[in-house]
């Protein structure tokens, strides 16, 4: 098993942790991964959600649902306090390009990379407690992530022959959701932003749960078909806008489509993943 980076150093990075977990105010980042988070647990085997209570237990007062919901923003969290060692997991750029450009090559260390690194954690006899409280919420987190299109992509061109960074650098048209392709998609075309109370959270995640199946979501049970689903949803989908343009109705309906699909697939997974390993069952992709 290799072991992520410095893990033992990095326990300290708990104490922001409890900070964060009364004080973390709901971004449109926190929505779409709390949603995530409140999907798989509502969908983990009583074994699982015994591990998940133990491992995602805080100091305060909250219930374990919420402690679970709340600590899947936390990776992000960390970077508002220059935390950044975490950040080439949040992604898997595979790199794609229309003009014929150069590939460049797809990094080692990357989401499956940092999910594989988790589940090891996780499954394992030796690591401690507080290893493996870090390992969840970092696996919570990443299968969020990868659900998410522009996590799986970067567009090379002679413009950008190293990419346009998940569509960081890929400008929009002036609108109210988002000013580069990347940052609209994580808004979910307008639909996570606001409604970040525990209440909507769990309310929101019920009414997914309602329009379609995880009985269906787990068909693909391996990390890298999700990756590679969510790559083909930005080949096909996501780069359908021009760049500088502003996205047009249309594009945005189906932007919210898509983005509350992927948020139901994920949770499903991330259950599916969690059970699991609860049962000892840690396959590693």
């Amino acid at each position: 098993m290799v072991p992520l980076p410095e893990l033992k150093m990095i326990r300290n990075l708990f104490l922001l942790f409890f900070l964060f977990i009364t004080n973390a105010g709901y971004s449109w980042n926190a929505i779409g991964h709390q949603l995530v988070a409140q999907i798989a647990y509502d969908n983990l085997t009583p074994q699982s959600k015994r591990m998940c209570n133990l491992y995602s237990h805080s100091k305060t007062k909250t219930s374990f649902n919420i402690n679970f919901v709340k600590s899947a923003s936390w990776l992000d969290s960390i970077r508002a306090h220059d935390v950044h060692w975490f950040d080439a997991l949040h992604y898997i750029d595979i790199p794609f390009s229309r003009d014929e450009t150069a590939l460049p090559a797809l990094s080692d260390i990357n989401a499956l990379w940092g999910i594989n690194q988790a589940i090891a954690v996780l499954s394992s006899n030796k690591a401690s407690i507080a290893d493996k409280k870090l390992s969840l919420r970092i696996l919570v987190h990443l299968v969020g992530d990868i659900h998410q299109p522009l996590h799986t992509v970067t567009k090379v061109s002679k413009k950008l022959p190293n990419g346009d960074l998940g569509g960081n650098l890929f400008q929009l048209g002036k609108n109210s959701i988002g000013n580069n392709l990347h940052q609209y998609w994580d808004n979910g075309g307008g639909i996570l932003i606001g409604q970040g109370k525990f209440f909507q959270i769990k309310n929101k995640a019920r009414q997914l749960e309602k329009k379609w199946s995880c009985q269906s979501a787990t068909k693909e049970n391996n990390p890298r078909q999700w990756i590679n689903a969510s790559h083909q949803l930005a080949l096909t989908k996501v780069y359908k806008v021009s760049a500088y343009q502003v996205p047009p109705k249309q594009y945005q309906l189906n932007t919210q489509n898509i983005t509350e699909k992927q948020i139901l697939l994920a949770g499903c997974r991330l259950a599916y993943l969690l059970n699991n390993i609860a049962e000892g069952k840690n396959k590693l992709f």
